[in-house]
């Protein structure tokens, strides 16, 4: 809802999701505005300042700029959204994908993918995809049909890449490099690296966003100040609040396969989950801990299996690097065959079948390679 008077100021707006098949958990968050600032509201009912304001204008921003600047391909246009997600005001950059006889194609890329929308000369959406769905403007019933069908499709299974030859010792990897063998990604080959040693320097702006409240993280609840406390309450550094974290969240937290994600207040009821659950709940109990965290996706081995399937693991910032550690399996500091990658990277390999890791380079912590 905004303003009906200039400059049409956002006053409030609501975002709900469900989860589970029987759409059984509610997630809510709201933004509203409180004597003349805006605030999210997280579902724990705590108010987040937002970091800047926000209004109509901002909302129709790429409708605006398709419509009056009529740009080309390749140009780009940066505009504000509502990331409830984060609670926060972000910002995406847009650009002109391509022209074609139905109107323009959007692409706004982030560091796990992009989001693709095709609008018609009216500036509707027609289609709109990503690497997790795909949505259409239907206008038969025939069409319609179709797609219920497909939603009752079920659920496909997780895929997983074997090697040639198990890992030699994998947890005392320091480095890891395989190549996918028939994937490409624009127009190029994959080189998949892992280090147990991170190379990543933290952004000296970024340390507060992964502090933050967010929808998935419930940081301000009391549940969680507890479990953070008590988790960490021996500790005196934030090396060793980060070890006692992965600990105390593996040893928590019994292992089962789940077809859903589960909130992380729902997590620590049942205290079982996969490794989503595990790397969430790590997420907002760092955090709790005034520790920056971020949840991570990518391949992981299995040595158990002798595969490398989907995993979750986490990220926390510590001396100006990120450091990755893995409390599903209780590393406290992750081996090098974890494998961060991109949505559009994972959605290559499983396009790609049958698919195979070549080794092309190891390093252990104690050898040579």
């Amino acid at each position: 809802m905004f303003a009906t008077e200039p400059p049409y100021q956002l006053i409030r707006a609501r975002h709900t999701q469900r989860r589970g098949r029987a759409d059984n958990e509610v997630l809510e968050a709201s933004v509203l505005r409180d004597r003349g600032t805006l605030y999210a509201v997280a579902p724990t009912g705590t108010q987040l300042p937002l970091s800047s304001e926000y209004g109509l204008a901002d909302y129709l921003n790429i409708e605006m700029w398709l419509m009056n600047d009529a740009p080309q391909p390749e140009q780009s246009h940066e505009a504000k959204h509502i990331d409830f997600e984060r609670l926060d005001i972000g910002t995406k950059t847009w650009s002109v994908f391509d022209k074609n006889a139905e109107g323009y194609v959007v692409r706004s890329v982030n560091e796990l993918g992009f989001t693709e929308i095709q609008l018609d000369h009216a500036l509707t959406a027609k289609t709109m995809k990503d690497q997790h769905f795909f949505l259409e403007r239907v206008t038969s019933e025939e069409v319609l049909s179709g797609w219920r069908r497909r939603a009752s499709f079920p659920r496909q299974p997780e895929f997983s890449i074997a090697l040639p030859e198990p890992l030699r010792n994998p947890s005392k990897l320091s480095r890891l490099v395989l190549q996918p063998s028939g994937v490409s990604l624009r127009g190029g080959g994959i080189l998949l690296v892992g280090e147990s040693v991170s190379h990543a320097k933290v952004d000296p702006i970024t340390p507060t966003t992964y502090l933050r409240e967010t929808l998935r993280h419930p940081v301000s609840h009391q549940s969680i100040k507890n479990l953070a406390n008590a988790a960490t309450q021996t500790t005196t550094t934030p090396l060793k609040q980060m070890e006692a974290l992965t600990r105390f969240v593996h040893n928590y937290l019994v292992y089962e396969d789940l077809e859903d994600v589960r909130s992380v207040l729902d997590t620590i009821e049942r205290r079982s989950g996969d490794c989503s659950e595990f790397a969430e709940l790590f997420t907002t109990l760092a955090r709790a801990s005034n520790l920056p965290a971020r949840t991570v996706v990518g391949l992981a081995y299995d040595a158990n299996n002798r595969v490398f399937a989907k995993h979750a693991w986490n990220e926390i910032a510590i001396d100006g690097w990120w450091m990755a550690v893995d409390p599903t399996w209780n590393q406290v500091r992750a081996d090098a065959t974890h494998l961060r990658l991109s949505d559009e990277t994972m959605a290559a390999l499983e396009q790609s079948s049958p698919l195979s890791f070549k080794i092309v380079e190891t390093e252990y912590v104690d050898a040579g390679s």
